[in-house]
């Protein structure tokens, strides 16, 4: 943000202005200060608690006086110790001073401490953390693997405490990791000083020991870090609510307004992305697609539950390149690599769906919209921790109305709403008709995974992740003869209350006719053709279903 550039830009000029910044680890802390120290020496270490608060006691003028000094210790020992005795030291009518603060989303970071921890250095771990290494599961050691949760929830709220402190002449800057690389682009532009424009080596994350998997059950327990998490990244600092023992009164939920969410959405979007977010829209014109060789699946038909069988592309041929080999991005300008993004990257920062504070969505429409939902579901299972589907559902095939003479479906003949075992490895599968799944597969694909039922279906579903993402998905809405009260009833969809709702193929007339509120509905109908032209362009096809079932691929 300009208050950024500005903020900092006058400190550079102020000899009376110092910076220090509070470093929260794992959270690109280390390269704001090898950036700032080449711009104001001498380099101080900053590492870290103990061995850096026995430096500052030594030597606390050396600390404050010089113009950028980093911190890697609690919040505490940051706001008590050394805020107080660099104020003393630097008292003048005009000193000043502006804190740096960087933090992350928290399963991320998370992750990149286990890792750290895991992978390097490993010799000198203790013999408890190296066992916990080498067997590499939360479930396996989860009592000791939580108390790193623990540890994180403690490690925010000292975060915020810095983040939203008020201190006599000094301006705390707080921004997310996914932020930087803008920040120092700007900060070069408006300095000209080359350490901004400098690329320092990517952290390799060797994972040669231990590549952790993240399960729902940590989600859950990091719920804590990432309510202040999504406060900071929204600039609430103001009445923040810690977690406490009581149990607070439920609010009426305040509905979001378009405007508001539009805001909310393009501000935790990294700069690189904001261009192509067109209020509750993102323009895919500047779309295209790029092979990223040896990519991996993100599932296969073994290990999404969702997948509908006569929609598989497994094969028993192994030299046929796959859709996963190619990323979508977005780029206005070919020549220029800044105005790349890859939304792929984007959520992976984020920390997927589950990192979505607080937020509804609901999904209307054919299949087309279901692959969304269902590929939403398979390609981040470990942070689901509920799912709700429909057992033994009706036929709601365009045949199967067509005999009913388009006749709706009741609720009572729409089938029963059941829960998905989201803990279990596999989850149990819920794709069509378990007598006759195999009909659709290639001879010689492997089949594992057991069923949830014998018939079950996503025609009406609902998927959460970490508690906090809700995503409600009904095939063609037309087909049940239902209110929206009765969504409600089934399935907890309360139309009122969805931040977002998606649509295509005309879905929306029907929900609209019941709802006596105007709704914010988003029609997808163009989408699906704008990727098929985007496909045939960069990759000379399109990708769809090619298995047996299919009578004229790709489907």
């Amino acid at each position: 943000p300009k208050f950024f550039i500005q903020q900092m830009t006058d400190c550079f000029d102020d000899n009376e202005c110092r910076f220090s910044c509070y470093h929260f680890g794992k959270s690109g802390g280390t390269g704001v200060a090898e950036r700032m120290e080449r711009i104001f020496p001498p380099i101080l270490d900053s590492c870290c608690n103990a061995r850096t608060m026995q430096r500052f006691h030594k030597s606390p003028e050396k600390h404050c006086t010089i113009k950028f000094s980093a911190y890697e210790v609690s919040s505490q020992s940051f706001l008590k110790d050394i805020i107080p005795t660099c104020a003393r030291i630097n008292d003048s009518n005009n000193s000043r001073s502006v804190v740096l603060v960087t933090f992350r989303e928290p399963m991320a970071r998370t992750l990149s401490y286990i890792h750290q921890q895991c992978n390097k250095n490993f010799e000198s771990r203790t013999r408890e953390r190296q066992e916990a290494c080498q067997r590499c599961s939360y479930r396996k050691d989860t009592e000791y693997w939580t108390s790193f949760l623990e540890g994180a929830n403690k490690q925010y709220q000292g975060l915020y405490q810095v983040a939203s402190a008020i201190v006599p002449n000094t301006r705390i800057l707080a921004i997310d990791l996914v932020d930087l690389s803008a920040l120092y682009r700007d900060l070069y532009q408006a300095t000209r000083h080359k350490a901004f424009s400098m690329n320092t080596k990517a952290n390799p994350k060797k994972t040669t020991l231990c590549n952790f998997g993240v399960t729902s059950e940590m989600f859950r327990a990091l719920r804590p870090a990432n309510d202040i998490y999504r406060n900071l990244t929204l600039g609430i600092y103001n009445n923040m609510i810690a977690p406490v023992k009581a149990t607070p009164k439920k609010e009426k939920k305040k509905r979001v307004e378009p405007d508001e969410t539009a805001t909310r959405t393009t501000h935790i979007l990294p700069e690189s992305c904001r261009e192509y977010v067109k209020g509750h829209t993102l323009d895919l014109t500047h779309g295209r697609y790029i092979h990223v060789p040896n990519r991996q699946a993100p599932y296969d038909h073994n290990s999404c539950f969702l997948m509908k069988p006569r929609y598989n592309c497994a094969t028993t041929n192994v030299t046929t390149p796959g859709a996963w080999e190619y990323k979508l991005i977005l780029q206005s300008d070919p020549a220029n690599t800044s105005t790349i993004c890859d939304f792929e990257n984007v959520m992976e920062n984020l920390g997927g769906p589950a990192a979505l504070f607080h937020t509804q969505v609901a999904i209307f429409g054919n299949s087309f919209l279901r692959q969304m939902f269902e590929a939403l579901a398979c390609t981040y299972p470990d942070q689901l921790t509920a799912a709700k589907v429909t057992e033994n559902p009706p036929a709601v095939s365009l045949l199967a109305l067509k005999k009913r003479k388009e006749r709706p479906y009741t609720m009572q003949e729409y089938g029963t709403i059941i829960n998905v075992p989201v803990d279990k490895r596999p989850i149990p599968l819920c794709a069509g008709s378990a007598a006759s799944y195999t009909q659709y597969f290639e001879k010689g694909v492997n089949l594992t995974t057991p069923h949830l039922t014998t018939t079950c279906s996503d025609e009406l579903a609902m998927l959460e992740f970490g508690s906090s993402l809700k995503v409600f998905y009904n095939f063609r809405p037309n087909t049940l003869n239902t209110t929206l009260a009765s969504y409600q009833t089934m399935i907890g969809l309360n139309i009122s209350e969805m931040d977002y709702i998606a649509f295509n193929t005309g879905a929306d007339r029907h929900i609209k006719r019941q709802s006596r509120s105007s709704l914010q509905m988003h029609n997808y109908q163009p989408v699906l053709p704008l990727l098929k032209r985007i496909q045939e362009r960069d990759l000379k096809r399109w990708f769809g279903a090619s298995n047996p079932w299919i009578s004229s691929p790709p489907d």
